[in-house]
């Protein structure tokens, strides 16, 4: 008889384990772990272990999983769920994050949670929260989704990330516009607002201790300098230079130009007139203003002889006497320039 009652009570002991395993790994199935992946993962393991039944040592090893489990997770009056330990993975979308919990992951919904540190109750962001942080989660879990709607968060650990150094503002695009024989403009784009330097010279590679520089403190990323004092027909060399709103600098590698030559300048005289007097090449005189009358011949209402005549003469007396003031416009689109001036001519 005691032989029988040994039995029975050790059987009863076996068969009251296996029923509270069942139900805990039933519980994690159907609350904590409601998307698929992780339920089947936690389902397989249910199996296994009522395939296992006999077996005293698994029984035990079992007992002794579940009750770390019931440290980790536990379900309160009302479905309300309480998540000890788990391992911040990272934001899915807005207030959406995924932890790792039993090695698997499972959905926390923040929204209208308080997150806190676990040291006086310090409220921080969910955006604070680096891949490693160890929470406590309390909520509730949505069984239609298998997310866990937390109410509280506690952050029991977060690991701390560097930041990342700040960086010198990037150098793009340099270019060189409105070259002249004594001017240009040098143009350059950067990543981030920062100020504009230029240095140029006429030596290579450019000593940028000694050459001459332009700059502009606006903070901008697109930038444009003028050099001005160049000398005609010369090769210039430019390095360009920014820096940034935290004081770091980049400075660009060395690009040339040449300036164009000094154009064909001269004094308009009458003895200068003198020299265009065919038709081919027909300068006139005309109440002290200088024209090139050269293309209009043909088409002059009074003929050619009219014109050609008095090419490289002071033709104002007749011009005035003959023409009216309306064709005033039309001459002045051969104007070179007044008796005296310096004048480009092309």
């Amino acid at each position: 008889m005691k032989i029988r009652q040994f039995y029975w009570i050790k059987l009863n002991k076996k068969m009251t384990n296996i029923h509270k395993l069942k139900n805990l790994l039933l519980i994690l199935v159907v609350v904590l772990l409601a998307s698929a992946p992780l339920g089947v993962a936690l389902a397989r393991d249910n199996d296994e272990g009522n395939g296992n039944r006999e077996d005293n040592e698994e029984e035990l090893e079992s007992s002794e999983r579940s009750n770390n489990v019931e440290k980790k997770f536990s379900i309160e009056k009302e479905g309300n769920t309480k998540i000890e330990g788990a391992t911040f993975q990272s934001i899915s979308s807005g207030n959406v994050f995924t932890v790792k919990i039993f090695g698997l992951n499972a959905m926390i919904d923040s929204t209208g949670a308080t997150i806190k540190t676990s040291r006086g109750n310090v409220t921080v962001s969910l955006a604070s929260l680096s891949s490693g942080a160890i929470l406590d989660i309390k909520g509730r879990i949505n069984p239609d989704t298998g997310v866990v709607m937390a109410k509280t968060i506690k952050v029991i650990s977060n690991p701390t990330v560097p930041p990342i150094p700040p960086i010198p503002p990037t150098i793009s695009l340099v270019n060189m516009t409105n070259i002249a024989s004594t001017s240009a403009t040098v143009n350059w784009s950067t990543n981030e607002n920062s100020t504009s330097k230029a240095y140029y010279g006429t030596t290579t590679p450019l000593n940028l201790a000694t050459a001459q520089t332009v700059g502009n403190l606006a903070m901008v990323t697109g930038h444009s300098l003028g050099l001005t004092g160049l000398i005609a027909s010369t090769t210039y060399f430019v390095v360009v230079e920014s820096t940034n709103t935290v004081n770091l600098t980049s400075t660009s590698s060395q690009i040339s130009f040449t300036t164009n030559a000094v154009p064909n300048q001269t004094t308009l005289t009458t003895s200068l007139v003198a020299q265009h007097n065919v038709q081919d090449n027909c300068w006139l005189v005309i109440d002290d203003g200088v024209y090139d009358v050269t293309d209009f011949i043909p088409s002059h209402p009074g003929g050619v002889n009219a014109i050609v005549s008095r090419c490289g003469t002071d033709a104002s007396t007749i011009f005035d006497n003959i023409h009216s003031p309306e064709v005033d416009a039309l001459l002045a689109t051969f104007f070179l320039g007044n008796l005296g001036q310096v004048v480009t001519l092309p």
